[in-house]
């Protein structure tokens, strides 16, 4: 019997990569840089605190805290699901069945 079910949030429910990729470029804007969501692409598989540290080294924003751009992207990243996130096909009816089956709300 199913007890419990664990998501990885990133790119299950939603495709959130496009997302992360204007946060990126979004958060580099306001310090007068512009990357394309090309650069974005090919720092995919590395985290975000990763992905930061590259951009600082490679623009000279050694000037900023790289907890405080990691912070941005990712607020931005929030704000960006909660205004153009959609979810995945059939994403809800997944949710609608584990609901009904496996998961009672208290």
């Amino acid at each position: 019997m199913l007890r419990a079910v664990i998501f990885d949030m990133d790119g299950l429910l939603i495709d959130s990569e496009p997302l992360w990729r204007k946060s990126h470029m979004a958060a580099l804007a306001e310090h007068n840089v512009s990357i394309t969501e090309d650069d974005v692409r090919k720092m995919a598989g590395k985290r975000t605190d990763e992905i930061v540290r590259h951009w600082r080294e490679k623009h000279k924003l050694a000037h900023i805290p790289n907890d405080t751009l990691e912070a941005n992207v990712v607020s931005k990243v929030i704000e960006n699901i909660h205004m153009n996130g959609v979810e995945l096909p059939e994403c809800m009816n997944l949710l609608v069945y584990l609901t009904l089956t496996v998961y009672r709300w208290p």
